[in-house]
């Protein structure tokens, strides 16, 4: 019996207008009538979360910065910040690799850029580094970073904080140490005594392989990294297809 569903929002629960579909919000309401809890886990901020997601979902657990913070009913449960020495030496590493490289920090749901974010995200509220306390980051961005070396960065920080690349190898994600979405997920479900063999996890890119690993049951996206789907359990279609209700509407009809 599956008590916890955990779904990633880009290129999972989310079409491609950043909004989910009629389709899947019934799946997700069969499985609350079901007695199955639903949590978002996402490395978005919780400005964009929370505009985005209906309202029924926000009454849920919610993850955001890949898992730096955790919100439920839309109180703010739990979070972690980078430790501030690190950040500043993250920093200067990826200045000094790449004087250009673009570089977001998100704090306190503000971004905070040494470039002009304009021509990624559109007309955007931002600050410049200059303006920030170090202490206050929950997670670090790197944008163009085709002349970073990943290798090099991990093997410099990768105790100190947590590393990963997404979007196809476009963005490198920076994290508090021992912070993941998987790592977030477990805490929630310890919250509720729920054991990771009851959630089922929807994914597509790398910062879900960990959670598709170690749950009971992990659903890769049919659009998903081809690295995802190797692990998970399942495969489902697109989320254009909405993938996530096809498997959940299975899972429940099971129950019926």
């Amino acid at each position: 019996m599956y008590r916890l569903v955990a779904l990633d929002l880009d290129g999972t629960l989310f079409n491609d207008k950043d909004k989910v579909s009629n389709r899947n919000m019934q799946a997700i309401e069969m499985c609350h009538e079901n007695g199955i809890e639903t949590v978002v886990a996402t490395g978005r901020p919780p400005r964009f979360t929370f505009e985005k997601i209906p309202q029924k979902l926000l009454k849920e657990y919610c993850i955001c910065y890949n898992g730096a913070k955790i919100f439920f009913d839309g109180n703010l449960i739990y979070e972690k910040r980078i430790d501030s020495v690190v950040v500043m030496k993250v920093i200067e590493t990826l200045l000094e690799m790449d004087e250009l490289v673009q570089i977001v920090l998100e704090s306190d749901n503000k971004i905070y850029c040494n470039f002009d974010p304009d021509n990624h995200w559109g007309d955007i509220t931002y600050e410049s580094f200059e303006s920030l306390e170090c202490s206050r980051v929950y997670k670090i961005l790197v944008m163009n970073q085709d002349k970073i070396d990943y290798k090099q960065l991990y093997n410099l920080y990768g105790e100190q904080c947590n590393m990963i690349r997404t979007y196809k190898g476009e963005l490198i994600e920076i994290m508090p140490k021992d912070v993941s979405k998987y790592q977030a997920i477990k805490w929630v479900a310890n919250r509720e005594n729920i054991s990771t063999k009851e959630i089922i996890a929807f994914g597509d890119d790398l910062n879900d392989f960990e959670i598709l690993d170690g749950v009971g049951l992990g659903v890769a996206m049919g659009n998903g990294h081809q690295e995802l789907k190797n692990i998970a359990d399942q495969v489902t279609l697109s989320n254009l297809e909405d993938g996530v209700a096809v498997c959940l509407e299975k899972i429940i009809r099971k129950l019926s």
